[in-house]
């Protein structure tokens, strides 16, 4: 049987491991483990995109919109 084919341990993820064994897992994933992405692989992350930038930049369009109409 041919082994695995191993990663390299690099520093960073050799001291992620060593502060956190639960972030190092969900960050660079871990042998037949699933974690959603499939066996081996890291945890996907579900990133939300805010509205709240471009709430504040509607309302001051419409500000500056409203100055400049009404010449004030």
């Amino acid at each position: 049987m041919l082994p695995k084919k191993q990663r390299p341990m690099y520093w960073s993820r050799f001291s992620t491991y060593e502060n956190c064994s639960q972030e190092y897992l969900w960050k660079y994933g871990w042998g037949d483990i699933d974690l959603g992405a499939g066996p081996g692989k890291p945890k996907p992350s579900f990133i939300q995109e805010s509205e709240h930038n471009t709430i504040t930049g509607r309302v001051m369009s419409y500000i500056l919109e409203q100055l400049y109409n009404q010449e004030l």
